[in-house]
């Protein structure tokens, strides 16, 4: 409660300041108000997408967070990568390997936390640098991944990157949001019974793994 409270409190404070300044306007600028209007919004945004991440948290135990069918493992990702240029046109997007097959999942959720991991990389790369999804299949599981040529992570804090409200060194500057987005991605994994973690070393890039468990493959 504490740290969602210093999350809200941020956007809170930002709006009412906006707020009072129009307030304060003897003679209101109209390119002023328009302005001080968009910021306020901005801010009422960023709260909305933090509960909506709270909420995704709060059900991650919750039998009714997913919706399993059949997902095409490599329509999806091939659907992710092609979503990738909206993320950030100055990024390689690639496509590494696809594992064929079905497995019984929730697309929206899959989508949800490969969008994260995306967004992540875009935030720890530079203009020009690979970003590379990919997929194939261990035994019974099947391994799903984003890997980036960004700048990669000391051990310290790839331990604690899937930690709740958990940023790195100089993560706000790099485009973190609340600390939440890897958070919901291991959230996402082990509703599913299967597990996140993250292959990185400093000045190496780093590679996030899904690893979900299926007793259904198709060739």
């Amino acid at each position: 409660m504490s740290d969602v409270s210093h999350e809200l409190r941020t956007p809170l404070t930002i709006a009412k300041g906006h707020i009072q300044v129009l307030d304060k306007m003897k003679v209101r600028d109209p390119a002023l108000v328009r302005s001080e209007h968009a910021l306020v919004l901005e801010e009422l945004d960023r709260m909305n997408r933090l509960v909506g991440d709270l909420l995704t948290l709060a059900r991650a135990g919750r039998a009714d967070l997913l919706r399993r069918e059949d997902v095409d493992l490599n329509a999806l990702l091939r659907g992710l990568v092609g979503q990738g240029p909206h993320l950030a046109a100055d990024r390689q997007w690639r496509l590494e390997s696809v594992p064929g097959g079905t497995v019984g999942a929730d697309q929206d959720r899959l989508t949800q936390a490969f969008l994260n991991l995306m967004q992540n990389a875009v935030a720890h790369t530079r203009a020009g640098d690979h970003i590379v999804l990919g997929g194939e299949w261990i035994g019974a599981h099947v391994d799903l991944w984003v890997r980036d040529s960004g700048e990669g992570m000391s051990p310290e804090v790839a331990n604690r990157v899937f930690e709740r409200f958990y940023r790195g060194p100089g993560g706000e500057q790099q485009g973190a949001r609340f600390g939440l987005g890897l958070a919901i991605v291991s959230a996402v994994a082990e509703a599913h019974g299967g597990s996140a973690r993250v292959e990185t070393g400093e000045g190496k890039g780093a590679r996030f793994v899904l690893r979900l468990p299926s007793s259904r493959k198709t060739e």
